[in-house]
């Protein structure tokens, strides 16, 4: 799946500020993702432990959209221009564009970004 993809499917339904069930049942096809029978199934999937992981943007059911941003940034395919690369991972850091970004928010990217890699 290509991170272009993912990122606006995920920013068009998650204006809410969490990605209910429904949210992500509209955006299943887009972003590759049989979401009632590898989420809301009883059964262990690899996608569940990945997307529904409730020390990571998973809570009462809901999904945050910055934490998916994030897992899509990890797991998603991207263009080989590597300028494109570091932009989107600039604008996971400062989602708004403002002028400075303070060091916490550069901490707090990365060590979800860490979290991700190895867990």
């Amino acid at each position: 799946m290509k991170y272009d993809v993912f990122w606006g499917k995920v920013k068009l339904v998650g204006y809410t500020m969490k990605l209910r069930p429904d949210h992500m049942r509209l955006i299943a096809e887009a972003i590759n993702l049989k979401y009632d029978e590898k989420i809301q199934s009883y059964y262990p999937s690899v996608e569940k432990s990945l997307l529904c992981d409730p020390e990571f943007g998973f809570k009462d059911g809901e999904h945050d959209p910055h934490k998916m941003l994030l897992t899509g940034f990890m797991y998603c395919e991207f263009a080989k221009n590597e300028t494109a690369h570091m932009d989107n991972l600039w604008h996971l850091i400062n989602p708004n564009f403002k002028s400075t970004v303070p060091i916490q928010a550069i901490r707090d990217t990365i060590a979800d970004l860490l979290y991700i890699a190895i867990d």
